[in-house]
């Protein structure tokens, strides 16, 4: 079994969702390629995902996305005093 099956199999194993569909690999001669990965715990965390220009010389495109956070605010508020300051 080699690196790459080991690789998918673990992902698959925590059930991640690979975010990136669109290759970002194109070098000369070759067949463009995904080797980037965006990995999540949640299907919709990773939105506008943008395949922009090559790095530099580089055959690696960079990618840009916007991630869906959530805050949770909590109306509990709890005092404690510090007593090393006289509070």
């Amino acid at each position: 079994m080699g690196q790459p099956v080991i690789f998918f199999d673990k992902t698959m194993d925590l059930f991640l969702y690979q975010n990136v569909t669109e290759p970002t690999r194109f070098r000369d001669g070759n067949r463009p390629s995904k080797p980037d990965y965006i990995f999540t715990e949640e299907e919709n965390l990773v939105q506008s995902i943008q395949i922009e220009a090559l790095l530099g010389k580089s055959d690696h495109a960079s990618i840009t996305f916007e991630c869906q956070l959530g805050v949770e605010i909590s109306d509990d508020v709890t005092v404690k005093h510090d007593y090393w300051k006289a509070d």
